[in-house]
């Protein structure tokens, strides 16, 4: 019995292991249920936004997917074939993206955003998906729970999953850098890849403290990088995370999300409706007049004056001065 036991459960993991590995678009055993079209949709909760050219994209609750073609003064809703929560979205060009959230779903776009397919889903693991990050239109990284990331060399038809050394911390936030491509998450996890994800880098973090996401802007030699978090906690770092300066953003409050304007100036906001702007060249972040309360999640500067932000409370636009 012990040996059909040990055979039983070997056979078991290798069946999951393939259902992980392995997903085609728009598959049918697929247990998604189709996001339906709400009128309010643009006013309940959105978690992050991406562009894609001149379109805003942001996704959250219920499978929501929505874009606007005006600044974030209207918004249309996309077809999404998921109703669970999606906390992460990355185009590459004007027609192709991919999004992703909890039970570990993957979906892509190929028109624009206007139409979603699930390329992968693994409910059974329990492992949200966090973001997600292309080079191409065939190789992706998406990062999750428990140290989860998975990568793709086809456009997202087949995941393999694999592990950064022993980190097994939640990874909320991959992106871009240059050549390189970061991994921010809990309890300080700061990883770097310089190969597109096949070899990784654990960075020596400032603090030990959960980062909840990263933004870059290109310098004139290099890249710079803010970090953000708990406690209103963000750290700088213009050598590709190599070394990290603490920032005083004068608030105790979670950062949740950041962006840099067109002219370099620093967006950060987070729990209680917070907004911080921190002009380029100067040391300090002084705060934006913001009317709500809510939870701010992301952000995207149309211009150097006006912000489209996202939240608990959906989307609104706000001007600074």
């Amino acid at each position: 019995m012990n040996r059909l036991g040990k055979i039983s459960r070997k056979l078991a993991r290798y069946a999951a292991l393939l259902f992980l590995v392995q997903a085609m678009p728009g598959y049918t055993d697929s247990i998604q249920v189709p996001s339906t079209i709400a009128v309010k949709s643009s006013k309940s909760l959105l978690v992050n936004s991406d562009m894609a050219g001149d379109r805003i994209f942001t996704v959250g609750g219920r499978g929501h997917i929505l874009y606007s073609d005006d600044g974030g003064s209207t918004w249309t809703q996309a077809n999404s074939p998921t109703q669970m929560l999606l906390t992460g979205i990355d185009f590459i060009d004007n027609m192709k993206g991919w999004a992703v959230g909890h039970d570990s779903v993957i979906l892509g776009t190929e028109d624009g955003g206007k139409n979603w397919n699930i390329l992968f889903e693994a409910p059974d693991i329990e492992k949200p998906l966090l973001d997600v990050v292309f080079f191409d239109a065939q190789n992706g990284l998406v990062v999750g729970a428990y140290g989860l990331i998975m990568r793709t060399s086809d456009g997202g038809k087949t995941w393999q999953e694999f592990m950064i050394g022993t980190l097994d911390w939640h990874f909320n936030s991959i992106n871009r850098v240059g050549e390189h491509v970061l991994i921010a998450g809990e309890a300080g996890t700061l990883a770097r890849s310089s190969d597109q994800g096949k070899t990784w880098q654990q960075l020596e973090s400032p603090y030990v403290g959960s980062f909840f996401g990263l933004i870059e802007q290109p310098l004139e030699e290099g890249h710079q990088i803010i970090a953000y978090g708990l406690r209103g906690h963000a750290f700088i770092s213009n050598d590709s995370g190599d070394s990290w300066t603490e920032l005083d953003t004068g608030v105790t409050t979670n950062i949740l999300g950041g962006t840099f304007t067109p002219s370099g100036d620093t967006i950060l906001l987070g729990a209680g409706g917070t907004v911080l702007r921190q002009a380029s060249g100067d040391t300090g972040f002084n705060k934006v007049p913001y009317r709500g309360f809510e939870n701010l999640t992301s952000v995207i500067a149309v211009n150097d004056t006006e912000l489209v932000i996202f939240g608990v409370r959906g989307s609104s636009k706000l001007k600074m001065q």
